[in-house]
């Protein structure tokens, strides 16, 4: 039974575990990779408090035992720590970009954009009475959203524009993409637009 089998597993192969668990639960959180790994260093101390069987002949088995549980600790120590900076790094970037903007082409007009947690996709959305117009107290107002890609290196993000700019609204004969570069505390567009972050 499972039960059995996992009663057999040696320490190497516990601690080995604990690392693969938290390697692949990186994305789905960093804490529960860490339950996961303290809950197969667990498994690991107890298999050690057993009758040693899989211990040498002759061997000081206290030692041993002190030696595999330091191995199975550094393991998911070393685990966590990367997970867990890993994640410190990329959540600037949501905290820099994501959020609602004011355009100044386009006063109390909803700008917003969204780049996902590894920074893969991104989205812009707004709404606007059209081209150049100010949303304030217009009840009927038009929404739009467009997607888009961050380039982690430059820093900076690319709209697949439609029918109409993203920075001008304008109606566009042959739509191409938009860049746009983080700029101190916004969003500056190729044509020197800047998009400030509230």
């Amino acid at each position: 039974s499972s039960e059995a089998s996992s009663r057999t597993l040696s320490p190497f192969a516990l601690h080995r575990m604990a690392g693969t668990r938290l390697m692949d639960s990186r994305r789905r959180g960093h804490g529960l990779a860490l339950l996961m790994a303290m809950a197969a260093l667990g498994a690991a101390c107890c298999w050690l408090r057993s009758d040693g069987a899989a211990f040498a002949p002759g061997a000081d088995s206290s030692l041993q035992r002190r030696t595999l549980l330091g191995g199975a600790v550094g393991v998911a120590v070393g685990e966590a720590s990367t997970g867990m900076m890993q994640a410190a790094q990329a959540e600037p970037v949501a905290r820099k970009w994501n959020g609602g903007y004011i355009d100044p082409l386009h006063e109390n007009c909803e700008r917003k954009l969204f780049i996902s947690y590894d920074g893969s996709k991104a989205k812009v959305t707004g709404w606007d009475v059209g081209s150049r117009g100010d949303c304030r107290g217009i009840e009927q107002q038009f929404q739009w959203n467009y997607a888009a890609s961050y380039d982690k290196e430059k820093d900076e993000i690319t709209v697949q524009q439609e029918k109409r700019s993203v920075v001008t609204r304008d109606a566009l004969e042959s739509p191409k993409p938009a860049k746009g570069k983080w700029v101190g505390d916004g969003i500056e567009w190729e044509d020197g637009t800047k998009w400030t972050k509230k």
